[in-house]
């Protein structure tokens, strides 16, 4: 295949965030005298906060609204900055890709003051066209929306034809189920990088479980195919970064 952008899901992809993230909604559930058993947070794995606020209010009478849920997310996010490191292997995958002049960006489901500090966290903010988040989408993965956004956005940016560019060429890196199935349903490649060996996803395209595995598949999707052509036109300017558009 000719690959012709890579867009990344952030936490537990780039950076390794996800035992934050869950810790963070056990901890932000039992502030307010909820207590989530192991299958609860599995389930939560990969969910974006407003889908979690969603099942705490409905299931366990959460009770407090979903700006004040978003701001004990955050509290508890930000109090904990040391446990936010890159993720080992991402960042020479997102090189090796880099290096065959393929544009990338990231596509979350995560808050945008979170997001960005993650990014900030995964050493290839500087090299990202743009990054969405749950406040630049209506709606979070696993509905397509987002990585739709994703490619509109990358296109528009290279001034590429959206319509006529098939999404099959974009390949989405994620970690979790509910990633793959958004990227999978916006019909893009997906690689399925789990932060725990056995997991598997349907919507998987492949499958990769260690660091040298993804390395191996990236280097074999990108072996002889021609690099995208950036340079031969005029293009527009990249938008700026964090890009935050108007939906």
């Amino acid at each position: 295949m000719a690959i012709k952008a890579v867009l990344w899901d952030v936490d537990g992809t780039l950076v390794d965030t996800e035992p934050l993230h869950l810790a963070k909604f056990a901890g932000v559930a039992k502030n307010n005298g909820i207590t989530l058993s192991e299958d609860e947070l599995e389930a939560m794995r990969g969910v974006a906060d407003k889908s979690v606020w969603k099942y705490l209010k409905a299931s366990k009478g959460l009770k407090i609204s979903l700006d004040d849920f978003y701001d004990e997310c955050y509290d508890y996010y930000m109090a904990h900055p040391e446990e936010i490191v890159p993720r080992e292997g991402a960042k020479e995958a997102f090189n090796h890709f880099a290096s065959k002049e393929i544009p990338q960006a990231a596509v979350s489901s995560g808050i945008r003051i979170a997001v960005d500090h993650s990014l900030s966290q995964s050493g290839v903010d500087d090299q990202m066209l743009f990054s969405l988040s749950a406040d630049d989408v209506g709606e979070t993965k696993p509905h397509p929306l987002p990585y739709m956004s994703g490619k509109a956005v990358m296109c528009y940016g290279l001034d590429w034809d959206n319509d006529a560019t098939d999404p099959a060429d974009f390949v989405a890196v994620e970690d979790s189920p509910a990633g793959v199935m958004a990227a999978k349903l916006a019909g893009m490649t997906t690689i399925f990088w789990p932060q725990h060996a056995g997991k598997t996803s349907k919507y998987a395209d492949y499958t990769v479980e260690t660091p040298a595995e993804l390395m191996e598949l990236v280097k074999s999707l990108t072996s002889g195919a021609a690099k995208p052509d950036l340079k031969t036109e005029e293009k527009r300017d990249p938008p700026p970064k964090p890009y935050r558009p108007k939906w």
